[in-house]
């Protein structure tokens, strides 16, 4: 991660600035260390969290290579086209449907927090990110506990094998969200995490069901979330030069 670290104060500072916003040094572009952002590596979470992340991406490289062209041809094979069509529209419409759900978060949380940002209230406009963040990505799980929710109810009623439904809806639940990754600027960290998000708890609910346990998946996802946007949070709050009262940039 690069960053500009006043060697004075030690203030890390935006990349863009030429001089330290707090002592208005000229300061220098420097790496800094993964060690340097206060993560526990060696924490237990952290090693859970790192487990399962190991243990799910080949599951998640075969389904997003063959899980929607196999689970689409095994349906239509069943003669379960009107699952196939229905999830073709729904894609190709969630976007929009996203994008405007999107505002709403952006509106009642982040833009007060830019402001209060202006106004130099940093805890409370990193509060406020958290809370944008967090119901963004509830919107976002909500959509693959939709498509598992269909793809039992459409297993159900036609009394076929629900997994041909559950590898289609992986591209249903996860395709949009890949498109509009394509559409962001490359490396961006906050989109690529969500996507993870969503494809590790689609996953996990699949799993579940199978298991018998499909209750026990909205806790764990839970958990999952408020770990992610804590991350992100402190990611932010770490790079980037929130103001304190009296405080003025020079750049």
């Amino acid at each position: 991660m690069e960053s500009k670290i006043c060697a004075v104060c030690k203030q890390r500072n935006n990349p863009a600035f030429t001089h330290c916003w707090k002592c208005k040094t000229e300061i220098k572009t420097v790496t800094v260390p993964v060690e340097r952002l206060n993560i526990k590596r060696d924490s237990p979470l952290n090693e859970a969290l790192g487990a399962l992340m190991n243990a799910s991406l080949v599951p998640i490289a075969l389904l997003n290579i063959l899980g929607g062209l196999a689970g689409g041809i095994w349906l239509l094979v069943l003669g379960e086209w009107r699952a196939v069509l229905a999830g073709f529209i729904v894609c190709f419409m969630f976007p929009w449907l996203y994008t405007f759900l999107g505002m709403i978060p952006i509106t009642i949380f982040a833009m007060p927090a830019f402001r209060l940002n202006e106004k130099k209230d940093k805890n409370l406009a990193l509060t406020l990110l958290f809370l944008n963040s967090f119901t963004t990505h509830v919107f976002g799980l909500l959509w693959g506990g939709i498509i598992i929710f269909y793809s039992i109810a459409y297993s159900t009623e036609s009394k076929h094998f629900i997994l041909p439904y559950f590898m289609f809806g992986w591209s249903v639940a996860i395709g949009p969200f890949q498109f509009m990754l394509s559409k962001e600027l490359p490396n961006s960290m906050g989109s690529s995490a969500a996507l993870y998000l969503y494809q590790l708890s689609y996953l996990i609910m699949a799993v579940f069901f199978f298991l018998g346990v499909l209750g026990f998946a909205p806790v764990l996802i839970f958990l999952m979330t408020v770990g992610l946007n804590v991350c992100l949070i402190s990611a932010i709050a770490d790079t980037y030069p929130f103001l304190k009262k009296g405080d003025t940039i020079q750049h």
